[in-house]
């Protein structure tokens, strides 16, 4: 059960376990608590105010490029932060794709998402909830723009992407 809940992570498998044995607590949602706070004090609030703010904003996009993020963000170095936060292991995973694309962690990004929530007004998240959605949908990943929008309450561009993409979706069954 550790493992599935870390998906594998030797560091999350390591501490969960260590703290479970300590306090001789056996529940899921501690040991969740437990990684999510690894996370925030190892990667996050060690990070420099600039980089927590694009590790929050880029955990809307389920992969990751850096042309993706610059737009998200209005950056223009998304390529060199994603290949410094890879180089130093903060639960990031990149593709071979050229170009490189990238994915946080599924916990990390859980664990980003709900700081994100956390530190912007419900108008500032719906609204980079929407951009990403945006970025999604322009870089082919309907099915992610879509639950986006879903998710911001953007039924209208929802509905509209559903729409553009029912005819493929009927001709392949």
């Amino acid at each position: 059960r550790i493992h599935r809940m870390s998906l594998g992570w030797a560091a999350g498998v390591a501490l969960t376990l260590q703290r479970l044995q300590a306090d001789g607590r056996t529940d899921e949602q501690f040991a969740r608590e437990e990684l999510f706070d690894y996370f925030a004090s190892q990667v996050l609030h060690a990070s420099p105010v600039e980089t927590q703010e694009f590790l929050k904003c880029t955990a809307l996009l389920p992969t990751i490029s850096g042309e993706m993020a610059d737009a998200l963000l209005g950056r223009k170095n998304s390529d060199d932060v994603l290949e410094e936060l890879y180089r130093k292991g903060a639960f990031i995973d990149r593709r071979s794709a050229r170009p490189a694309s990238y994915q946080y962690h599924d916990l990390f990004r859980a664990f980003l998402l709900v700081q994100l929530e956390r530190s912007k007004t419900p108008e500032e998240f719906q609204r980079l909830q929407i951009a990403a959605a945006c970025e999604l949908e322009r870089a082919g990943h309907a099915d992610h723009a879509v639950r986006l929008y879903l998710q911001a309450g953007d039924m209208q561009s929802a509905a509209r992407l559903i729409l553009a993409i029912a005819p493929s979706l009927l001709m392949q069954g």
